[in-house]
């Protein structure tokens, strides 16, 4: 992936764009991956300007990943819009969080940096897209999982084991057994 000099950043910008392939996405997930992987050509398009020494980058990005549900394991499509909007300080001049107790706040977000004098397109693509994993991904939102005893997806018929009663809440459970008048 493309790594930009800050001088090839002119008056008129820098357009950067490029597919996002099965070895550009495993490249980009890292080790972070959490069990995501990639599903199918993505593709990036980021427009660069320069301010003195501050990079804008403007652009989107789509990737197409799999992974499996959290629930009941069954494979998920994963697709991930998303725009970017990220001003590159150079390393070391980041601007000092907004709060006054150092708190990053919403527009302390869209801040990143840069090293070297140079843009590092993966590096920004794989922020973007690490920011934008779900931390559960579901197969539908009603997903019933898998049974809990005897590992039955069920999403595809129920088991009928007998589900233990948490402890703490076994008293209610004579209230509905007791016949009432």
């Amino acid at each position: 992936m493309k790594r930009i000099e800050l001088h090839e950043i002119g008056e008129q910008g820098f357009d950067a764009h490029g597919d996002v392939d099965a070895e550009t996405c495993e490249a980009l997930l890292g080790d972070e991956s959490m069990g995501y992987v990639w599903a199918q050509t993505g593709h990036y398009s980021v427009y660069l300007t320069r301010v003195k020494d501050a990079v804008r980058a403007v652009g989107n990005a789509s990737f197409f990943l799999k992974t499996s549900c959290s629930r009941c394991l069954t494979e998920v499509a994963v697709p991930i819009e998303n725009s970017i909007d990220v001003t590159l300080f150079a390393q070391g001049h980041e601007p000092v969080a907004s709060s006054p107790d150092g708190e990053l706040l919403e527009e302390d977000m869209g801040v990143s940096c840069y090293d070297n004098d140079t843009v590092d397109l993966e590096a920004l693509l794989r922020e973007e897209l690490l920011l934008c994993l779900p931390m559960a991904s579901l197969c539908r939102e009603d997903c019933a999982g898998l049974c809990l005893e005897c590992g039955n997806n069920n999403n595809e018929r129920p088991c009928g084991c007998h589900k233990p009663v948490d402890p703490r809440f076994s008293v209610l459970t004579t209230l509905v057994q007791t016949d009432t008048p």
